[in-house]
């Protein structure tokens, strides 16, 4: 990346990263002249491997730098023996360049600050602001107060510089035993702030250093190191999450003492938590060393590896990381940002095949021979062409669910009698079932109808279509379903321990087929197996003698109705690959209301506010949020049911256990924000953002005016980016008039791109369809 001798404030369209309150401190920085270009970096400890969470805290360090035309780095911040190795740093290492993140030359290592480090310790000793303690741990913990009481000088805290200076040379060559010396800052024992009470900058620890073997016996303390180490490397701006804001205090002591200006500053942002996800590395090895997983790149995992391995992309990735945001609280992303995040990306990269997961045997009595019909890869609403030549023969396979002997109610697809249509083939009757010993059915006898490939059969109802292989050439392949790891939200807040939450179903083995053309394809090909969900080849264990494919994720979210309660036996290892248990429908909470509770569940009903039975439910099960959906439809009435669905999909997960809603966000102010809507002054994809900003006490009119996010409803300014998007597009134009009429998604989405997601969505349909008429 090049350095520019002065950076530029970025336009908000060119920025990576959204404007937020730290891009407003960096623009200020450099108008004011106090920095003249911006170098950030990602200082991660190699005793792990990345997961999702460092991939937000990175793409903030990265694509701040790239914006600003600035400098990122990547330090490996090794000052712990203990744990830390070669293999994770390198894994780091591999894992943020597939993420795309480029520091070209500028990777670092705190271990090769050592030297330096214990020079600066010795002009903090020299300067009497460095002392070294010989109190043993429990005295030093029990000295150090409490946040009401302030703590206690310890004895050896006035040695003098040169007995300091001689002990610390004997600490540094080894004379003592762990924990028999410590090197610690001197300033105050009696500060408010724990943090400053002396802290400890150096430990005894008789290890052998990955990188520096057994040259040190001495290691510096992360508080002491990360802060030198950035003075170091000249990074303008430290950037870190919301749990390092009472260490910067340390950062700034260490750093006035020793640097001159200009020099770097801490800047904190908000944490992000995953639902259905462990990210603490203690936690993480509990599930690779207990066999809970297979590794750490197990697909199920949240680590980079394992998420590479899924197949996910880094793009997706990228994406979800951007759509979070930045802000100065912590939050709990819901887990099905990202999902359509991967989702999203894929449908446009992954070409649509056929598989078959658990297959049942049709013969067609009245077909002789092979046929290669054409199966196009895309459907019409994804601008891209190409197909393969898919074999149809006597003998097929269809899916097991896709026949039922005893359809119920409103079922679409084979029964006997019934007529389905084959994916890009014909149509087909069922005559026949044959079943074998036990009762099961072996297979079906079908007929098929010779006209019918590409063409609807006069006097047929076709129920629905259904995917299909060939018997005779469909690949054998292991299929492996993964899915979510835990089995409830936040694993961590349950009883009992993480482990109780593993969600059984996690890993689901099949033994499926494949259509023939995956073998031609290229290494790392995505697909979609249509009705199925997305895979990939596995990249370890796949090979073309024996393929294995990996689900990356469903067609959609099929958790909204799952209910999976924790394993009673911890002894278990319950998320190994079985076959799914059945999971029973959740009772009826209804019949635990009490008669004010049913009481109010009709009034919601009712046609005073007309809210669904599910959401009224939700919101009665729980006083705080019934009493603030009152206030707020009280604020502003004109949409109850739009004021509940953002209660309960998006304040309700921001609030802490036991925290009332008015806490996090006023009721009335959340009105003005639902009123916003409800007048298609924002979009929802803008309100989620203005809802975010909210939250650190904003109000949404005025985030709005700040960085006008009105919405687009003036047709007058809508027409010429259509105008703009048709002209590009003359064959999708031709095809959609012709009769793709799907492609007015495709044109949909270009003209929201175009408008930068601000124009009316229902106004941009209306206008295409007019236009062409």
């Amino acid at each position: 990346m090049t350095v520019k001798a002065k950076a530029s404030i970025p336009a908000d369209e060119n920025r990576m990263v959204s404007p937020n309150f730290i891009t407003e401190i960096i623009d200020n920085d450099l108008t004011t002249g106090k920095h003249s270009e911006v170098v950030t970096r990602f200082p991660p400890e190699p005793n792990g491997y990345a997961h999702i969470g460092h991939t937000y805290a990175s793409f903030i360090d990265y694509g701040i730098a790239r914006d600003y035309g600035g400098r990122f780095h990547l330090r490996m911040d090794d000052t712990n023996p203990e744990g830390e190795r070669m293999e994770y740093a390198e894994a780091i290492i591999e894992d943020l360049t597939w993420l795309g993140w480029d520091w070209g030359e500028h990777i670092y290592f705190a271990s090769d600050y050592y030297d330096q480090l214990y020079a600066m310790a010795i002009r903090l000793i020299k300067a009497g602001k460095a002392y070294v303690d010989s109190l043993p741990e429990d005295a030093i913990s029990e000295y150090r107060g409490t946040v009401t009481e302030p703590g206690k000088e310890s004895p050896y805290r006035n040695r003098s510089v040169e007995e300091n200076l001689e002990l610390f040379e004997r600490m540094r060559a080894g004379e003592f035993k762990e924990g028999e010396h410590i090197l610690r800052a001197k300033i105050d024992m009696a500060s408010p702030n724990m943090k400053l009470r002396d802290p400890i900058l150096y430990r005894i620890l008789h290890q052998s250093h990955y990188r520096t073997g057994d040259k040190w016996c001495i290691y510096p303390m992360y508080d002491y190191a990360h802060p030198l180490s950035d003075a170091i490397e000249g990074i303008t701006h430290s950037l870190c999450s919301l749990e390092f804001v009472e260490n910067r205090a340390i950062y700034d002591w260490l750093v006035d003492n020793l640097f001159e200006e200009p020099r770097p500053r801490q800047y904190e942002f908000g944490r992000r938590s995953l639902e259905y996800t462990i990210v603490s590395k203690r936690k993480l090895i509990q599930l690779v060393n207990g066999g809970h997983v297979s590794g750490w790149d197990d697909p199920r995992m949240p680590t980079l590896a394992g998420l590479r391995r899924r197949g996910v992309t880094p793009e997706s990735i990228r994406d979800f990381a951007s759509r979070v945001g930045t802000s100065r609280t912590n939050r709990t992303v819901d887990i099905a940002l990202l999902e359509y995040a991967i989702r999203d990306d894929l449908n446009h990269k992954a070409p649509r095949i056929m598989g078959v997961l658990e297959p049942l045997k049709v013969v067609i009595s009245n077909y002789e021979g092979e046929d290669w019909l054409e199966a196009d890869y895309w459907p019409s609403d994804i601008a891209k062409s190409g197909s393969r030549k898919l074999p149809f023969s006597k003998t097929l396979y269809i899916e097991q669910e896709d026949f039922a002997e005893r359809p119920p109610k409103g079922f679409k697809r084979l029964s006997p009698g019934e007529h389905v249509r084959l994916r890009h083939a014909y149509v087909i009757r069922c005559d026949e079932v044959i079943k074998d010993e036990s009762g099961k059915i072996s297979e079906l006898r079908c007929s098929y109808f010779p006209d019918s490939l590409g063409e609807n059969v006069s006097g047929i109802k076709v129920k629905g279509a259904i995917h299909w292989l060939s018997a005779e050439h469909a690949l054998k392949a292991e299929i492996r379903l993964y899915d979510r790891l835990f089995s409830v939200p936040n694993p961590d807040d349950e009883e009992g321990t993480f482990l109780d939450y593993l969600n059984p179903e996690s890993l689901i083995v099949k033994e499926g087929l494949v259509e023939p053309s995956v073998l031609s394809d290229a290494e790392g090909s995505r697909y979609q197996f249509e009705r199925q969900g997305y895979f990939w080849q596995d990249p370890k264990d796949s090979s073309p003698e024996a393929l294995v494919f990996n689900r990356i994720i469903s067609l959609k979210d099929s958790w909204a109705t799952k209910q999976v309660k924790p394993k009673a036996d911890k002894e278990a290892k319950p998320a190994q690959p079985k076959v799914a248990a059945s999971i029973g429908e959740p009772l009826d909470p209804v019949l635990s209301f009490s008669n004010e509770q049913k009481a109010k569940l009709e009034k919601l009903e009712s046609k005073v506010f007309g809210l669904s039975h599910d959401d009224a439910v939700m919101l009665i099960a729980d006083d705080k949020l019934v009493n603030y959906f009152e206030d707020a439809v009280l604020a502003y009435p004109n949409n109850p049911q739009l004021t509940a669905n953002w209660i309960i999909n998006e304040l309700r997960r921001e609030l802490a256990a036991d925290e009332a809603p008015a806490q996090k966000l006023k009721a009335k102010d959340l009105a003005e924000l639902i009123e916003l809507i409800n007048q298609e002054t924002i979009n929802n994809r803008i309100a989620k953002e203005v809802f975010a900003e909210m939250l650190e006490g904003k109000t949404a009119r005025a985030i709005v005016a700040e960085r006008g996010l009105e919405q687009v409803t003036d047709s007058s300014e809508i027409e010429p980016l259509i105008d703009k998007v048709l002209a590009a597009n003359p064959d999708k134009v031709e095809a959609y008039k012709g009769g793709k009429t799907g492609l007015s998604g495709f044109f949909m989405g270009q003209v929201m791109r175009e408008s930068g997601g601000k124009a009316n969505p229902q106004l941009v349909k209306e206008l295409i369809e007019k236009k062409l008429q």
